[in-house]
Formats: structure tokens, C-alpha cells, sequence
């Protein structure tokens, strides 16, 4: 037999809408109202029961690869017999799909290939550079040095006459060429990711908050994933609606506005203390410079590789033609100018996850108007952060009232939660906010407070209880065929973003001022240090590892507990192993060429 040179999708359709029997295939069903359908676990048994009350013929979508000699005429014809003859004389097969293999690469993609080889070439030499000019000496210094010193020492004092060995060695300085090359080096910017020291005055708390909410959102992106390619969803994800402990993916959303609580604290954070060095005065270049270098280099060239290379890297009946990002062709400059959380038409819209990039850019850009009234006059700053902070409320209240949203985000594929509040800037600033103002706190009390024993256990129990709430609170609503009156649906959208972001602040000030006990000890724990250095790019590649695995797949899958265990595992090692990659590809080096172009020191992050 050839090797395969077409993957072909076919609808199946019922040609008279009279009852269906038994069908008893192997593949999923995709039906606009599921109350009439009752699906049984073996493989694909569908009865229909009343099918008057369901518009248009139903349909299953299959996929089947075949060799290229064959025609999609032929497996039409193929497919069409076999249905006649095996299964009803009322279904028919039609063309949806029928992508050709060994597709050669176009232009762009060959340019993209061009860029990628370049990074690789400035990698391997940035690192032969580092190893062979800096490191190798300082190696064999450090090794002469150690072995005339050293007689008899325990094993533990060897590490500090290494250290100590270090100080007292002169090291090469390379010029601006030479640093350019070094930002490019595999060794630095690895040995930096994977470093676990970090500065005085760092809230190490902050690390495993990170971590764990990247985490939660690969969880919530993962259940999701196998949807359209599960045998079993429309029986299996009832059942797990059920599961009261289903709820923290179901509610995975919050763990977004964990990150816009820890943005806007740490930015707080440190431009107090950026205007106690400065007199008071903000280099406005540098601040807004820095903040589009930081995020923007890797940003579009993870998006250039997804657009361009995506659709090379794998095969499959389900694999989607012409790749995943097809809106990225018109509309990469909304994302390029960070407005890409206000495109509507879906043909611009490019790189979906990029809509949380979108909305910190602008309340980075917007923080100025609250920064510098609340560090020269307290008073007003906190004025204007009410003003900003009630605002979002109202408005948040008053879109999900007037569209009737409701709380949970189940809303049958309208969307209309999406649309109109999951990505608008002015219905998430709600936790930046109190991530702010948390960190003025921190900042003004140099992380030194003292608060009774009582008085903090009292505050951990509300916390805990409010961010139980949040998430487990929408249960009823989820499962209840009677869902939420509108008023209580705007209040819980308008509120609940706001109060998750007051739990956040609440665990990193207890934490950072040393009222965090256990809880501080375990999201300080130090493996979290690198693996939060890598939560951006985990980001930026998390959906692409998802999308390659679920379009990859060549049948069905059936859905279980253990299923999914293997499949989150799985999603959150690959995501955290390609963001390793790519920081040391895209991220790293952006970093470095900023340190050498501007002399800025390099923060540990």
C-alpha cells in the first residue's frame, strides 16, 4: 500500500427525518439539543427519540485517511455504499474536508524556517563563546586555585572555598560585541532560568502562585480540549458537572485574575521603590519600553511560529486545514498594537489566549494615572483607584444585566459572556486594582507587620471562605435547569473578579510579612523559582501543545478519570518543557540584548 496522501473528513446525513434505530459506529455525535438523545457507553449508540423537536438532519463528522491513490470521489462512493449496505438506506456521505500531505512549504514558512536557523546559529555561537572565552578559564582558575588550598576539608566547606575562590578571580570583561553574543548563550540564560537564589527583598510567595496558576489554567484549557473528539462527552461531562469538586475547573477562569492581581502588585511594588531612588520622578521611556520589550519579541515570534509552521507538524483526519491561526494573516497588528481584545470579527482574530496580553498592556499603560498621585499624594491615589475600582463594578453590572449573562460561562456556544465581558479591559481591572494598591501596602510597610494571632487566623478564614465561594458557589447554578436570577448573575460577574484578586493580595501580604505560616513555606518552596521564570512562555505555547495533540488524533477517545489525569500531566510537563525552550530561544536573548543595549542590570525573575 502507498504511503497516505489525503486525510478526508465526511458528514453523514439522514436523507428523511424519521426515526433512527441503532447506529452502532465507532465516532461522536455533535447534536443542538441533547434532551432527546440518549447515549449509551459503547462506542457511538444513538436512539432519537422525538425528532421533530431537533431542526435540520443530524449529523456525525468522521475522518479516515486513505492512500493517495485513491480519490475523494472514490471514498465517497466507498462510504456511501457502506452506509447503505451496513448500517441505513437514509444516510448519505458528503466531501467536508480533504487535505492533501507532503504539502511543500510555502514562502512564508521558508522565511520563518530562515529566522529560526538564524536564532539556532546565535545560539550555538553565543554559547561556544561563552564556554571556550569565559567560562573555560574561569573553570580551570577556580581548579588550580581549589587544589592548592584545599587539604582537608569537609565537604561542606568546599562549596564556600569555591565561592570564595570566585570573588578573588579577575574575570574577563568582553566588549559590546562580545555581550551582544552572550545574550544568546544556552549556558547563561539557562543557568539563570534554573538558578534558585534570588535577591534580598524578593516575596518568594509569589513564585508558587505563580506556578500553580499557570497550572490551574492548563487544567481548565485541557478539559476542554478533547470536546469534539471525546465518544463519550455528552454522557461524560453531565456526570462530572455533578462532582462538587469539578467546580475548580469548571471555575478555572479566576486563576487568570490571579495573574492580573500579581501584575498589578509587583508593579506597585517596585515602581515605589524605582521613585524613592528617582526623587519622586519616572523615566517614562524605560517604563513603557521595557514593559513592550519584556513581553512583545517573544510574543510575535511564538505567533510566527504557530501561524507558519503549525500546520507542517503533524497529520491526521482531524488536522485542520491551513492551520489554526488563520486570523493572525489580517489581524496580527491588533496584537502587535496590544488592541486585539476589542477585534469582533473572528477572521482577524489571532493567537485567542493573547487577550489576557492585551488587557495587562493596558492597564500597564493606564497605571501611571494612579502610581504617581497615590505615591505624592496618598490621598488622591487611592481617590482615583475608587473611582477606577467602582467604575469597573458598575459597568460589569450593568453590560451583564443588559445582556442577561449569566454567572457561570456554560452558555451553549453564544459566547456572549466572552464577547462582552470575559475580555473587555473594562470588566477585568477589577483584581489589577487590588493587586495595586496591596503592593503599596507592602511597599509602605517594608513588608514588616505585625498582626494578632486571632486578628490573622480570622482574616486567612475569610479569605479561604471567599475564594471557596467563588469557586464551589456556582454549583446550583451549573447544574440547576433554572438558573440564577439576573440580579444575582450581574452581582456575582460584577463582584467576584474583585474579590478573588482581595484573597490573592491577602496571601502574598500575609505571606511576604510573615503571617503566612505553612502556606508561605510551601509557595516558597524553591523548585517554584524557575519553573515561575518560565509561566509566560508556558503561556504563549500551553494552547499550541494542546491543539497539536488534539488535531493529531486519529480516532475517537473515551473519556474517564484517568484519561484526563494522563492527558493534564502530560499537557502541563510538554507546555513547561517547550516554554524552557522557547525562553532560551525568544525570551532569554530579548532580555540580554535589552541589558546590554540600555546597561540595565538583569533582574532574576
Amino acid at each position: 500500500m502507498k504511503r497516505l496522501g489525503f486525510r478526508c473528513g465526511f458528514t453523514v446525513r439522514r436523507t428523511a427525518m424519521k426515526e433512527i434505530q441503532v447506529l452502532d459506529v465507532g465516532f461522536s455525535v455533535r447534536r443542538t439539543a441533547m434532551k432527546e438523545i440518549q447515549v449509551l457507553d459503547v462506542g457511538f449508540t444513538v436512539k432519537r427519540k422525538a425528532m421533530k423537536e431537533i431542526k435540520g438532519n443530524p449529523t456525525v463528522t468522521i475522518g479516515v485517511c486513505v492512500p493517495d491513490s485513491c480519490s475523494k470521489k472514490d471514498v465517497q462512493n466507498l462510504l456511501r455504499k457502506f452506509l447503505y449496505e451496513n448500517v441505513s438506506t437514509e444516510l448519505t456521505a458528503s466531501i467536508q474536508t480533504c487535505v492533501e500531505t507532503d504539502i511543500p512549504y510555502d514562502t512564508r514558512a521558508e522565511i520563518v524556517l530562515v529566522v529560526i536557523g538564524l536564532f539556532i546559529a546565535a545560539m550555538l555561537l553565543g554559547t561556544g563563546y561563552d564556554l571556550i572565552v569565559i567560562q573555560w578559564p574561569k573553570w580551570r582558575r577556580i581548579e588550580e586555585i581549589t587544589s592548592s588550598e584545599e587539604i582537608a576539608i569537609e565537604a561542606s566547606e568546599k562549596q564556600q572555598l569555591i565561592e570564595n575562590t570566585k570573588s578573588r578571580i579577575k574575570e574577563y570583561q568582553p566588549g559590546i560585541p562580545g555581550k551582544l553574543l552572550l545574550s544568546f548563550s544556552m549556558y547563561t540564560n539557562g543557568s539563570k532560568i534554573l538558578d534558585t537564589k534570588q535577591g534580598k527583598g524578593v516575596i518568594t510567595c509569589i513564585n508558587g502562585i505563580r506556578f500553580l496558576s499557570m497550572t490551574w489554567v492548563i487544567i481548565g484549557h485541557a478539559f476542554s480540549a478533547p470536546n469534539n473528539i471525546a465518544d463519550n462527552i455528552a454522557e461524560f461531562m453531565p456526570r462530572m458537572l455533578k462532582r462538587w469538586t469539578f467546580m475548580a475547573v469548571c471555575n478555572a477562569y479566576v486563576s487568570v485574575d490571579s495573574f492580573f492581581t500579581l501584575s498589578g502588585l509587583l508593579l506597585t511594588y517596585l515602581v515605589m521603590k524605582e521613585l524613592d531612588k528617582n526623587k519622586g520622578r519616572l523615566k517614562w521611556f524605560m517604563f513603557y519600553f521595557h514593559r513592550f520589550w519584556r513581553l512583545t519579541p517573544p510574543y510575535m515570534l511564538v505567533i510566527m511560529v504557530s501561524v507558519s509552521l503549525f500546520h507542517y507538524t503533524g497529520t491526521g483526519p482531524n488536522w485542520p486545514t491551513g492551520g489554526i491561526d488563520k486570523g493572525c494573516e489580517k489581524g496580527w497588528w491588533y496584537n502587535l498594537l496590544y488592541i486585539n481584545n476589542f477585534v469582533e470579527d473572528n477572521k482577524k482574530k489571532c493567537f485567542g489566549v493573547a487577550w489576557y496580553l492585551a488587557n495587562d498592556m493596558q492597564f500597564y499603560i493606564l497605571s501611571p494615572l494612579i502610581l504617581l498621585p497615590l505615591y505624592h499624594f496618598h490621598l488622591l491615589g487611592v481617590g482615583i483607584l475608587m473611582v477606577f475600582l467602582v467604575g469597573t463594578t458598575i459597568t460589569t453590572g450593568v453590560i451583564s444585566t443588559h445582556y442577561d449573562i449569566p454567572a457561570n460561562n456554560f452558555d451553549a456556544g453564544d459566547a456572549t459572556h466572552w464577547k462582552k465581558l470575559y475580555v473587555k479591559p473594562y470588566c477585568r481591572i477589577g483584581p489589577y486594582l487590588v493587586g495595586m494598591y496591596a503592593g503599596y501596602i507592602l511597599y509602605r510597610t517594608n513588608c514588616k507587620v505585625r498582626i494578632n494571632r486571632y486578628l490573622n487566623l480570622a482574616i486567612w478564614s475569610a479569605a479561604i471562605g471567599t475564594g471557596m465561594a467563588i469557586v464551589y458557589g456556582l454549583y446550583d447554578d451549573i447544574n440547576s435547569e433554572t438558573p440564577l436570577p439576573t440580579s444575582v448573575a450581574a452581582f456575582y460577574n460584577a463582584v467576584h473578579r474583585t474579590a478573588w484578586g482581595l484573597c490573592i493580595s491577602w496571601v502574598i501580604f500575609a505571606c511576604a510579612t510573615g503571617n503566612g505560616g505553612f502556606i508561605n513555606t510551601i509557595l516558597s518552596w524553591k523548585a517554584f523559582i524557575p519553573l515561575s521564570r518560565l509561566t509566560y512562555m508556558a503561556y504563549l505555547v500551553h494552547m499550541m501543545i494542546l491543539n497539536h495533540w488534539k488535531y493529531s488524533q486519529t480516532k475517537t477517545i473515551h473519556l474517564s478519570d484517568s484519561e484526563y489525569i494522563y492527558e493534564i500531566v502530560g499537557h502541563i510537563v510538554l507546555s513547561f518543557m517547550a516554554a524552557f525552550v522557547t525562553s532560551l530561544a525568544f525570551e532569554s536573548p530579548m532580555l540580554g540584548l535589552e541589558s546590554v543595549i540600555f546597561r540595565r542590570k538583569q533582574n532574576k525573575r
